[in-house]
């Protein structure tokens, strides 16, 4: 009955909306794990087709044809990012920014070093948090940042170019990050380009 009225409600809406059903759940999802599981369905498809407003003040559905970006989003004591890009290497660049941008103000940085490395990675997320790891090593080890990041595959890994500056050097506007969360890690490739959602323990 509940499903039922559901895809009615369903027909009803004008716009785009998914209907899914959790496996074993009844209307109220009382059984063990089945809110958990409406909870992640509901995040992903708001992380899919809800694109923030930018601070450029161009309307928010020019985002949505695979312009590249990323946001800090409020998470309890530590750093949630969100990043978006029509690739996949773009999408891991605007985390890898906006990871940086969280803690440093980096408007007037001036490269000073390239650094190389070769990342391996069985699966996209794990590339993400593979990127992510080398830069808070990078920033632990040589008290550097990178203002930009590149990405190419090549066979037996990717390749991953920092561009860094001396974090020192910068004003410091928020926690540095101390390493990366596999919670609620998520990078994938849906209809309006690649996102990724990362938490960063601070």
């Amino acid at each position: 009955m509940a499903l039922e009225l559901n895809r009615r409600a369903q027909a009803a809406i004008p716009g785009e909306c998914a209907l899914t059903v959790v496996p074993g759940a009844t209307h109220l999802f009382e059984e063990p794990g089945t809110l958990e599981q409406v909870a992640v369905l509901a995040r992903d498809w708001f992380t899919d087709h809800w694109i923030p407003r930018p601070r450029t003040g161009r309307p928010w559905k020019a985002m949505v044809h695979n312009r590249s970006g990323h946001r800090t989003v409020p998470h309890t004591a530590d750093l949630r990012i969100e990043a978006w890009a029509p690739t996949r290497d773009g999408c891991i660049r605007q985390a890898v920014l906006g990871t940086i941008a969280s803690f440093l103000d980096t408007s007037s940085a001036r490269a000073q070093t390239i650094r190389r490395r070769r990342l391996t990675a069985d699966r996209d997320d794990d590339l993400l948090v593979a990127v992510l790891d080398e830069v808070i090593f990078l920033l632990d080890t040589s008290g550097e940042a990178p203002v930009d990041v590149h990405l190419q595959d090549v066979d037996g890994g990717i390749d991953v170019e920092f561009t860094m500056v001396d974090a020192s050097a910068l004003p410091q506007v928020g926690a540095v990050p101390k390493a990366v969360s596999l919670n609620e890690l998520r990078l994938s490739d849906g209809q309006h380009g690649w996102r990724c959602s990362v938490t960063l323990d601070v």
